[in-house]
Formats: C-alpha cells, structure tokens, sequence
C-alpha cells in the first residue's frame, strides 16, 4: 500500500470512530424477555394461535395470543414450521414478527423468532428470541427486546 494511503486509512480511524460512537450510544438498552406459551390452540389451518403462560414484560400479560399466520412449513413438513408472528396483547396491541422452529424433536423444539415493528403499547417493540420446548410441553421464548419509541 502507498505510504499516503497507508497514513490517510490510520488516519481516517478516529473519524470513523467519532462517527460511529454515537450512534451506538443512541441505541436502546436491550431488557431480558422470558415467557412461556402453551399451544393447545394450535391447529390446521392457518391462522392459529398459541397463549402466553407466564411473561416478565407488563405489556405482554398472561393470556395474551400469539398468531401465526404462515406460510406455515409444518402443515406439510411436520419438522419445520416457519411463520409470520403477531403478538396480540388486546385493544389493538400488536407485535409483528417472524419464527422459524425445528420440531424433529417435540421434546425438544429449537429456533428462533425476532420481532421488529408494533402499534399500541407494543409500537417500537424489537425482540430476539430462542424458542425451546419445555418438557412441561409449554413452548420457552428467552431473549432480548428493547423499543424504539
């Protein structure tokens, strides 16, 4: 590399870094997300629905049904299931988001889901969750959410 190169890339390192640091310190505080939902409402066809057990976010109470809407890959492939996600907590409360789960094991489900938009008390509602099956055959979500509003 040109030694002029070479000296404006070091160079070019805290410019980029003055820029890049408050960004990052714009960014939202991540909270910890654990709920647990049963899927006794879980049925052929789409839309279907499972219920929020238990919760540690106020705004996602117990009872709260989580839609999933499709395209739904365990209705044909019953090892898969991949869906768009709507978190309905009521009165036009809603979460969007989209998960994906391996059922190769129902014991033992795994997979992900994250949400990125919201109206209501959920507008701004970001989540990144890991999706696990109790043995309880309650379904686990763990993972981050923060909001944007």
């Amino acid at each position: 590399m040109p030694k002029t190169l070479k000296t404006l890339s070091i160079a070019a390192i805290p410019a980029f870094i003055a820029c890049a640091v408050p960004a990052f310190a714009d960014m939202p505080a991540t909270k910890p997300l654990h709920m647990k939902k049963e899927c006794s409402g879980y049925t052929n066809p789409a839309p279907t629905f499972c219920s929020v057990t238990e919760s540690n976010l106020p705004d996602i109470a117990k009872g709260t049904k989580i839609w999933y809407w499709g395209p739904d890959l365990g209705l044909d492939d019953p090892v898969m299931v991949a869906s768009t996600a709507i978190i309905d907590a009521g009165q036009n409360n809603l979460a969007q988001g989209f998960c994906i789960v391996d059922q190769t094991d129902m014991d033992h489900q795994k997979g992900y889901c994250a949400f990125s938009a919201g109206t209501g008390t959920l507008a701004g509602f970001h989540a990144l969750i890991t999706v696990t099956a109790a043995m309880t055959g309650d379904v686990n979500w763990d993972g981050l959410w923060w909001t944007t509003k």
